[in-house]
């Protein structure tokens, strides 16, 4: 599990986390092998972060994306990743990335009800999600952000003897720019979607 401070130096660490292999792999194989894929930071820390990255960019980055779906106000890409897991890339009219998520499937709401505030922590959260990314800010208190089939999820922590524990979970809007059901075809969305979604 990664961490980093909520201040400039998630733009550095974000954009150091972004030298990848400059190889493109063919539109219908995984991302090459040697390449680091950025971490899941949440949506409005990387609004907050304003750094233009372009789908050219992003291709010599991270190589040619196995599905590519151009549309208003809206164009996207899904890697399919060595590791089974895919990455969804956002961008806007301008293609400028928006959003960029890792997942293997998107989750239900109801999987966080098993978590207890005040005794939960990270590494309980981290098995319901693998790709957990904790964003540290002043104060001891950290929170990470999960997509779910309808929004997104965000747990918030408190670090206790060096150890994250879930404060509260506060669950976003169907209607924000970040639940991928609103964005993704019904083609890519199903492969996406959990077995006990509807």
């Amino acid at each position: 599990m990664k961490r980093v401070m909520f201040t400039l130096v998630v733009a550095v660490m974000f954009l150091s986390g972004c030298s990848f292999a400059g190889n493109s792999s063919p539109s219908n194989s995984p991302a090459p092998v040697s390449v680091t894929v950025p971490d899941n930071l949440p949506y409005s820390v990387r609004i907050a972060m304003s750094i233009a990255i372009s789908s050219t960019d992003n291709e010599k980055q991270l190589g040619k994306p196995a599905i590519v779906r151009s549309g208003k106000p809206y164009t996207y890409e899904i890697r399919n990743l060595p590791d089974q897991s895919r990455l969804i890339t956002v961008y806007d009219q301008s293609l400028r990335l928006l959003d960029q998520w890792r997942l293997d499937k998107l989750l239900n709401k109801e999987v966080f009800d098993g978590l207890t505030p005040g005794l939960s922590t990270s590494a309980d959260v981290e098995q319901l999600d693998r790709f957990i990314y904790l964003v540290e800010y002043p104060k001891g208190k950290a929170l990470s952000e999960h997509r779910l089939v309808q929004g997104t999820v965000t747990v918030n922590y408190e670090n206790k003897d060096n150890t994250w524990v879930v404060k509260d979970i506060e669950y976003g809007s169907p209607d924000s720019p970040a639940n991928l059901s609103r964005i993704l075809e019904p083609e890519d969305l199903k492969e996406i979607l959990p077995d006990t979604a509807s």
